[in-house]
């Protein structure tokens, strides 16, 4: 039983770090005003798949990946992805990279909150006969 529970969790922060990161690809590329035809996460059949706009999104069989599908994908579409300026581009095929980077930051930043950070202790020797070492100190 407990490793099912561990399968299923795995599987489950699994699809939460892929959702983060392909999410990032598409609010940077609706922000560029790169249409999206298709945001999975998953890959295979649609389990669930529902349309807004002119965007499809699903949750797919296999929970191993995830991939943000744009518009004309291939070099010769003249509205597709290729078509659009570098920076645009760029931007948008940066932001799963750049939101992998920021959500590392917030959890290394939550562990440190919440376990705190061990700090050495700051006097490691008291000098002989000082007022500190006649009142008990030790270093």
């Amino acid at each position: 039983m407990n490793t099912i529970l561990n399968i299923l969790a795995f599987i489950a922060l699994l699809l939460v770090l892929i959702g983060f990161h392909e999410f990032a690809h598409l609010i940077v590329g609706k922000l560029a005003k790169i249409p999206v035809e298709r945001f999975s996460i998953g890959f295979g059949p649609a389990i669930v798949k529902w349309r807004i706009g002119e965007t499809t999104y699903q949750l797919s069989v296999l929970p191993l990946g995830g991939y943000v599908k744009f518009k004309g994908e291939d070099f010769d579409d003249p509205e597709g992805f290729f078509s659009f300026p570098f920076g645009r581009k760029t931007a948008t095929t940066a932001a799963g990279i750049v939101a992998n980077l920021l959500l590392a930051v917030i959890v290394y930043f939550f562990i440190g909150i919440v376990y705190g950070i061990e700090t050495p202790p700051a006097v490691l020797e008291l000098p002989e006969g000082s007022s500190l070492t006649q009142a008990g100190f030790q270093a």
